[in-house]
């Protein structure tokens, strides 16, 4: 089974997204992802988001807050399990590092892209959440 811990990086009005597009040598290249990779060994899922968020988009996240957490099987049928954080307070802006298109997206908009399928879950969850905030 594989680990791994996933950031949906709000901008500051908590109405926007960062999604970054996966690259051609990746598995499931052409799909749209939230920030985020593989737990290594003796790390906490926090630990991992902390470290993948800061290695591909240069930010330094300050605050967490645990949105989901699932079992998926993937198109090898391998099992992943998956935290996702919303990450609400960090330091700089996100910028591309590891060579992938960075993009800000309308959390209304997410449905538009073709997002890797484990993570599509979520998109609900953050529509309803941006209700709240607006009220």
């Amino acid at each position: 089974m594989i680990k791994a811990s996933i950031g949906i990086i709000l901008n500051e009005e908590r109405s926007k997204v960062y999604l970054s597009l996966r690259q051609a040598h990746q598995t499931y290249s052409g799909f749209w992802e939230f920030p985020g990779g593989k737990v290594e060994k003796n790390e906490s899922y926090e630990e991992c988001i902390k470290r993948e968020v800061f290695e591909e988009v240069g930010i330094i996240a300050q605050e967490l807050e645990l949105l989901e957490k699932k079992d998926y099987i993937n198109k090898h049928d391998m099992h992943i399990f998956l935290e996702f954080y919303l990450i609400t307070k960090y330091e700089s802006l996100p910028k591309a590092k590891e060579g992938q298109k960075l993009k800000l997206v309308n959390i209304y908009d997410l449905n538009k892209y073709n997002i890797l399928p484990a993570s599509k879950s979520v998109i609900e969850k953050l529509i309803k959440l941006n209700k709240q905030i607006i009220r």
